[in-house]
């Protein structure tokens, strides 16, 4: 009775804890309304015209300064958001809310009885595609201005009023903000309406910005069993994206098929899901509105408000013509449009593009040094079936389907983290200090077996066999090995082609990270089945021991990197946690195999080594603090020395809006997009970035070099890598004197390359 008291106290704290939660919001709003009814009251304090409300800033907007009786104004209201936040268009698309505003007169002494202002449509500008996750928004971000034509009351009296706006608004970006605010304007009401005032320009460029009317749309069909809309109209029109008006009748994230053909243009848009009311209401109009926004690039076009009547069925005859663009591939490719936008580099611009690009990834990812240990392991298997071809053959086809599952475990894993709003990219498990920890223990656990120090018993030789790759699930389990061993890595051709997936769909991604695969287990593959080769390496012997013996030191020395890579992400108490638990393990496996009596210890040191980890978990600790002026001080330690150098630059830490900034004020900027556990990263630091003529040139005084550490999770650094085409790093970019679009390096540097790139950027001494 005790126990089942306490679980009922608890659940009813949860529920008073919920509904608390809940009731928050409706107290808030409730409170604002009183707000508001006390500043009725208060005619002597007038509200303000402009406000800034969380992560928007409003202000009230009027064409004309006064107004005569019975006379129209145009207002607006302009909402300023804060970088990455938007608010709605009237459809809002997959969530979300559109801001409403609502007009009413006040007088000096008072609020009038008089007929309320009468309120015209809202005018609305063409919205954008904003992808959030899988689903997508319709809305506005940086600036916008939403406008009203407004009759004012014929029984005016002469004299000064005042106009007030009550304006409600939902902003997001992770999360949703519900806001609101009053602002009032000064209105003088005179005989006849005076010469624009103040905000006419505004609003002018909002009236220029509104979708044009067109006549264009000839007919919609919707096919209910096939779950899709048609509409189409009369050519010309330019490829873009319709936004329906009527919510929840289509799905806003879906690529919008074209089709043409005898004179027209045809749409194909997947319906959504929850659709019947929305197909009520088309039911009872017959007819649907729409904005057309055409695509990015196309200067002084606003966007079309065309409708389209209800026809018996869609047109024969035309041709599909492309399978349209998803909400994320729009919203890239509009960003990129835009003035100050960032250019995607070369890369894999298209599906079959991307699988060559990483097939030729893979091939080059085993000859880099974060896959040398697994090759080595498979030397060792080349040995035993040199002289067995058929052996070979199922051992080369199990490695390469172990290599496969496990890239796309990996891939479902980094989908299922997007889909769920994480901003993640190539090697993001490394950014957890419990993968980090995991792997070292996994290669010092190799090393171990490669010594032989437990081998002894059956299933301690299979064991053994599972680290060294032999026999069937030692095959698989070895690609799985290569998988995780190459993620820290990033090869030439790979980075365009893994870009090519951070607007790709779930099958495309799938297809990319499946060829990467098939490209890193192609040599491995292809030697072992291969006769000639074979033949080559002589009969297994005690070469193999000695050979085995001698590949445990390259599994130590990534254990060793591995610590590194913990001891920048969690701090140094993690790399002692770490290195404790190294010693703990080795001594277990050295007990094990000794068995009997020592299998006691054995068991103990295990004890030991999840008291290590249970009594203070691993953590991600908080980079050291820095400005975007100041040298960086948050860098990993394989970054130019904190504060001064000698020879080399003062690396600054990167934000999104200083490159543009530094090269605004004449000087060439050089981004080094990083990660301590990029190996790649580091090798190009030691091989190009911190030797001359490189260093040199970046010390310069118009130079400046900036660096942006991945190492742990930053979602502003990874929608810059995805901007420009990438999800992982290593990424280089140079900012020219005065701006503009950046140069984008390849991921394998050289020397000739930064200097060449530097040249061209406008560096005075970058010879």
């Amino acid at each position: 009775m005790h126990i089942t008291s306490i679980g009922l106290s608890r659940a009813l704290s949860v529920l008073l804890l919920a509904a608390g939660a809940c009731l928050l919001p409706s107290f808030g709003h409730a409170q604002g309304v009183l707000d508001r009814l006390g500043a009725s009251s208060q005619a002597s304090a007038p509200a303000p015209d402009r406000a800034r409300v969380d992560q928007v800033q409003v202000r009230l907007l009027l064409s004309h300064d006064s107004a005569s009786p019975g006379g129209t104004l145009l207002a607006g209201l302009q909402i300023v958001h804060d970088p990455h936040w938007h608010t709605y268009w009237k459809n809002p698309g997959d969530s979300g809310l559109p801001t409403s505003l609502s007009w009413s007169l006040v007088g000096v002494d008072g609020p009038i009885a008089l007929e309320p202002v009468l309120q015209g449509e809202m005018l609305w500008p063409a919205p954008k595609r904003i992808p959030v996750g899988p689903l997508a928004n319709y809305g506005y971000e940086n600036t916008v201005v939403l406008g009203q034509r407004l009759a004012l009351p014929a029984g005016l009296p002469l004299g000064p009023l005042r106009l007030r706006l009550e304006a409600r608004w939902l902003v997001c970006k992770d999360v949703c903000i519900p806001g609101e605010a009053v602002l009032e304007r000064s209105v003088t009401v005179v005989q006849s309406m005076g010469p624009p005032g103040v905000d006419a320009p505004l609003l002018d460029q909002m009236l220029a910005s509104l979708p044009l009317p067109s006549v264009s749309g000839r007919g919609y069909w919707i096919d209910e069993a096939g779950s899709r809309l048609w509409v189409w109209g009369a050519l010309p029109l330019s490829p873009g994206t319709l936004f329906v008006e009527t919510e929840s009748l289509v799905n806003p994230a879906a690529a919008q098929a074209r089709w043409e053909g005898a004179g027209l243009w045809m749409l194909e848009l997947p319906l959504a899901e929850s659709r019947s009311s929305a197909l009520e209401q088309l039911r009872q109009s017959d007819r649907l509105k729409s904005v057309y926004q055409p695509s990015a690039g196309e200067a002084g076009v606003t966007g079309l408000a065309i409708e389209f009547p209800k026809a018996p069925a869609r047109p024969d005859g035309l041709q599909r013509l492309s399978e349209g663009l998803t909400a994320q591939q729009d919203y890239d490719q509009r960003a990129k449009a835009m003035p100050g936008g960032t250019a995607v580099g070369s890369g894999a611009g298209t599906l079959a593009t991307a699988v060559l690009f990483a097939f030729i990834g893979g091939l080059i990812l085993n000859l880099m040094p974060c896959v040398f240990p697994v090759l080595g392991l498979k030397v060792l298997s080349f040995g035993s079936h040199a002289h067995a071809p058929a052996k070979a053959r199922a051992h080369a086809a199990l490695f390469a389907l172990g290599t496969v599952l496990s890239m796309l475990v990996l891939a479902g894993l980094l989908l299922a983290l997007r889909a769920a709003g994480e901003a993640v990219g190539w090697g993001f498990q490394l950014q957890n200090p419990w993968v980090i920890a995991g792997l070292a223990l996994l290669f010092v656990g190799i090393a171990a077996n490669l010594f032989g120090a437990f081998e002894f018993g059956t299933r301690l030789t299979q064991l053994g066999a599972l680290d060294r790759g032999e026999g069937p699930w030692g095959a698989l389990g070895s690609g799985a090995l290569a998988v995780l061993v190459a993620s820290p890595c990033t090869a030439p051709f790979m980075g365009s082609a893994i870009g090519f997936t951070a607007s790709a769909s779930a099958l495309e991604t799938l297809l990319v990270f499946s060829s990467l695969a098939l490209g890193l287990a192609a040599p491995v593959s292809l030697l072992m089945v291969w006769p000639a080769a074979l033949r080559w390496l002589p009969k297994p012997g005690e070469w193999m021991l000695r050979f085995r013996q001698f590949l445990a030191f390259p599994m130590l020395a990534t254990a060793a990197w591995l610590a590194w890579v913990l001891a920048e992400l969690s701090g140094l108490s993690a790399l002692l946690q770490l290195l404790m638990a190294m010693v703990l393990l080795s001594l277990s496996l050295w007990a094990l195999g000794l068995g009997g009596r020592w299998r006691a210890l054995s068991a103990l040191s295990l004890l030991g080594l999840v008291a290590v980890f249970g009594l203070r978990p691993l953590q991600v600790s908080e980079p050291p603090s820095s400005s975007p002026g100041a040298p960086a001080s948050g860098l990993s330690s394989a970054e130019a020395p904190r504060g001064t150098t000698v020879t080399g630059p003062v690396w600054r830490a990167w934000s999104p809006e200083l490159p543009q900034q530094l090269a605004s004020q004449g000087k060439v900027v050089f981004v080094d997009f990083t990660a301590a556990w990029c190996i790649s990263c580091q090798a190009n630091k030691a091989r190009v970035l911190r030797t001359d003529p490189v260093a040199s040139a970046l010390a310069q005084s118009d130079a400046v070099a900036l660096v942006a550490d991945w190492t742990r999770q930053d979602p502003a650094i990874t929608e810059a890598l995805k901007a420009h085409g990438r999800n992982g790093v290593p990424l280089y970019l140079v900012y020219s004197k005065g701006g503009g679009q950046p140069q984008v390096l390849s991921e394998w540097l050289s020397a000739d390359e930064v200097m060449a790139a530097l040249r061209k950027a406008g560096l005075a001494r970058g010879a």
